[in-house]
């Protein structure tokens, strides 16, 4: 494959190197293939791309699914209206991400834990819930458009796969 040309699999994981982050984990920049669709620059995309990556589907697939569901429910008024655009609540990823997902929440936890490589077991894929923000962890590396983590960045909880427990 000529080095111009790149998969939505080379984008997402394999070409970016690791890099280490102050919080302990390993980082790996990633933009779930967004770059790879015709899609306007987004910032607030991270629900989309975070489910992409820790699930290994097409970034147009998943964002389709997230719209498909955002519409059903467009009937509703809704107090805070999500979209793929400026962000998604936890149930809507929750949906998508299926039943094969569990989520475990650390809200309300006292202290509430902070985002460093203890806090997740080992070996593991994660679609972790920060503040205004979703961030895939595959097996202890972060793969985001940008490293997350550190020592004042709160976990309100994470999805994590039933059979991987």
């Amino acid at each position: 494959m000529s080095a111009a040309v790149k998969t939505a699999t080379d984008v997402s994981s394999g070409d970016a190197e690791l890099s280490v982050s102050g919080s302990g984990f390993l980082y790996r920049y990633s933009d779930a293939g967004h770059s790879m669709h015709d899609v306007a620059d987004e910032t607030g995309d991270c629900g989309v791309r975070a489910v992409t990556i820790a699930t290994g589907r097409d970034y147009d697939v998943v964002r389709a699914e997230f719209t498909g569901l955002l519409e059903a429910r467009r009937g509703r008024k809704a107090k805070n209206p999500e979209s793929v655009t400026t962000g998604l609540k936890r149930p809507t990823v929750g949906t998508i991400l299926g039943s094969e997902w569990a989520y475990k929440s650390h809200y309300g936890s006292s202290p509430m834990p902070r985002f460093v490589h203890s806090t997740l077991p080992a070996g593991q894929t994660f679609v972790v819930v920060l503040g205004r923000h979703y961030c895939p962890v595959i097996n202890g590396v972060i793969h985001d458009l940008f490293d997350p983590s550190g020592p004042d960045a709160i976990i309100y909880g994470y999805f994590h796969r039933v059979d991987a427990r």
